[in-house]
């Protein structure tokens, strides 16, 4: 007996009055299941109320219970001839307020209280409208006493889009916008190298496995899946160091058909003592392999091609261009001159330091250039003193 209510902001679980309230909760179901709400953009009240409003020509009576309180749920009336009547629009109760009384309250909210407040706190105009627009994206009757059998009357949602000033993400947009997104992004995902190619799309025969109990072996795992239809290959992916299992792995099936049967029955399947969730693989490393190497295989050819082509069309006298003397001609860079005049300088000290080494060991070293020096001047004062005499 609760329906849930998605918005855009969260999620709100609403627990109806059945017993106090039996001919507004079904027609609140009711409404529910027709989808009426979808997509229904909100005008709040701080501290006061959020309305929902709908499109419907259906006026009805519901019941009057004067027990509001913050979290109530009912819907809008209005009086006619002394009856206070309601078009299907409903509110929920932001404050304390008791002064609903003429309103047909039909449900509390049990669950989204912090959604609630979300509302409470968001900006609006001078005409309540929040400047990001607050809407229901579905409405799921999770228990219904009555039984209903209805089809979605759900109208158009373009009807609501064109209206809603900021839409979420989660909001329905047109196929062609949607086709060159997904493109662009596999394109920006191509280009960046986490993808291999941008049409490359994965396996529909690959399930992905994962909150696998660690001590789950890839032979167990093979033999629980075995019966749904011939399996390819199990791996359980495990830590490349420690060869520890990472909780999750890859089941390939021969056939597509085994696979969607595995997907729709091990969902939530007890395994070594763990719950296991099951999806389809969005992988394409092993695609990946298979698409650099074409594309390597391809430029290969093409530069073979290329190569052939230059060696077929190439002319003797192409070779003689670069064969000229050109020694007679000019420059056309200018000399090179150093960065500054302290690289000069250091280069005449280097330059000077080197030669006075390369005569130290030409005579035998500094010292000994000095030992010569002075027996010369010895020989010569002895020659000046015998031609004294």
């Amino acid at each position: 007996m609760s329906v849930l209510i998605e918005t855009n902001l969260g999620e709100i679980v609403v627990d109806l009055l059945v017993t106090q309230c039996p001919k507004s909760s079904k027609k609140f179901i009711q409404l529910c299941k027709e989808k009426r709400y979808n997509y229904s953009f909100s005008y709040v009240e701080q501290d006061f109320v959020c309305d929902f409003e709908i499109q419907m020509n259906d006026i009805f009576a519901p019941e009057n219970i004067n027990r509001w309180r913050k979290g109530a749920v009912g819907f809008s009336t209005f009086q006619e001839n002394g009856v206070y009547l309601s078009k299907g629009d409903f509110f929920l109760q932001l404050g304390a307020s008791d002064s609903l009384g003429h309103h047909g309250l039909f449900g509390y909210v049990a669950e989204g209280m912090d959604v609630l407040e979300k509302i409470n706190t968001t900006l609006v105009d001078d005409h309540n409208r929040p400047f990001e627009d607050i809407y229901i994206l579905h409405t799921i009757v999770l228990d219904d006493p009555f039984d209903l059998q209805i089809d979605s009357m759900s109208p158009p949602p373009e009807e609501y889009i064109k209206g809603l000033r900021i839409l979420d993400k989660e909001a329905p947009k047109d196929e062609d916008l949607m086709r060159q997104e997904m493109e662009s992004r596999a394109l920006t995902l191509e280009m960046v190298g986490d993808l291999p190619d941008a049409d490359l799309k994965p396996p529909e025969n690959v399930l992905f496995v994962c909150r696998l109990n660690p001590v789950t072996r890839d032979k167990d795992l093979k033999t629980i899946f075995s019966r749904f239809g011939e399996i390819v290959d199990c791996t359980i992916i495990r830590d490349k160091d420690t060869q520890e299992s990472l909780g999750y792995a890859f089941i390939e099936f021969a056939e597509k058909e085994a696979c969607e049967q595995a997907y729709s029955k091990m969902e939530n399947v007890l395994i070594d003592d763990r719950r296991i969730h099951v999806d389809f693989s969005q992988s394409v490393s092993k695609q990946g392999h298979h698409v650099h190497a074409q594309k390597f295989d391809d430029y290969g050819k093409g530069l073979e091609k290329r190569t052939r082509y230059r060696h077929q069309d190439t002319k003797e006298e192409h070779q003689y261009v670069f064969e000229h003397d050109l020694s007679h001609r000019p420059s056309p860079y200018p000399p090179r001159r150093s960065e500054s005049r302290r690289d000069d300088r250091r280069r005449d000290e280097h330059s000077r330091d080197d030669r006075n080494r390369r005569g130290d060991q030409r005579y035998g070293g500094r010292d000994d250039r000095r030992r010569d020096d002075r027996r010369h001047d010895r020989r010569d004062d002895k020659r000046h003193d015998r031609r004294g005499e």
